[in-house]
């Protein structure tokens, strides 16, 4: 019998549950379930638009229904594994057993190619109007996930399964806590900044440094995705913000956390 497991879990390993389910029932219903565990367990904001308020979750829905769909569409029901949502603290992550179809890499995925598994349930839901035919699904995720400011939604081949991570911005509206290597020590952002609002990039930065206490651009740019060029432009804003502090000249210079960030 097929299910969908989903799971929210404390930190960003697998090592604490704080809340699971598994649902059953049909194709359809699990989707829905599923997806809606998933708001369930994300921050909701809010922002206003002329003169209304608009609730707005930290990950884009649509894209979130649109990866469960994806996971369901492609599972390889014969393996007998299960489709797995799980939400840590930094990221959504969706596992689907099967892996990619022969023909189907990642990077013809983010151009629309698409090569479906399970035809029966593909027809089923572009009858439901649920998915649609033409493979748009992977580029109209990486559409909005950028709109969102969210760092690019990372695809894993794993060979028997397709694993995604769609990874979590902070919500503007609370304090984050930076642990440093010295765990006497905690550093608080405040993101309600009156100057700037943080980047997904800067938190991401942010939250580096707060691990490896110094660093330099190479491995900061390899850690956001970005080339060193743009990363040293993030960087140097960040450090003309005081958000962080430069050591050195040119190519021996370091990145670290001031003493306190506010």
């Amino acid at each position: 019998m097929s299910q969908i497991q989903c799971a929210v879990f404390k930190g960003n390993t697998r090592g604490i549950f704080v809340d699971k389910r598994e649902y059953e029932g049909n194709l359809w219903e699990q989707v829905e379930q599923a997806y809606q565990f998933v708001l369930r367990n994300i921050h909701l904001g809010a922002r206003i638009k002329g003169i209304h308020r608009q609730d707005v979750y930290e990950l884009p829905p649509e894209s979130i229904r649109e990866l469960i769909i994806n996971a369901v569409v492609n599972c390889s029901y014969l393996q007998g594994s299960l489709v797995q949502v799980a939400i840590y603290d930094n990221r959504l992550e969706i596992s689907s057993p099967g892996g990619l179809m022969p023909g189907v890499t990642i990077e013809k995925m983010k151009e629309g190619f698409s090569k479906v598994r399970n035809h029966g349930i593909a027809n089923a839901f572009v009858y439901m109007n649920l998915i649609e035919q033409w493979g748009s699904g992977i580029p109209k995720i990486l559409t909005q996930t950028k709109e969102y400011g969210l760092p690019e939604v990372e695809f894993i081949d794993m060979e028997n399964a397709l694993r995604v991570n769609m990874y979590r911005a902070f919500s503007n509206d609370e304090k984050q806590t930076i642990k440093t290597n010295d765990k006497s020590k905690r550093q608080t952002i405040n993101t309600n900044d009156n100057d700037k609002q943080k980047t997904s990039k800067e938190y991401a930065i942010l939250e580096y440094l707060g691990r490896v206490d110094k660093a330099k651009t190479v491995d900061i740019a390899a850690v956001i995705g970005l080339g060193p060029d743009r990363t040293r432009v993030i960087l140097a804003s960040m450090a003309k913000r005081n958000m962080i502090v430069a050591e050195g000249a040119n190519r021996n210079r370091i990145y670290r956390l001031p003493q306190t960030i506010n």
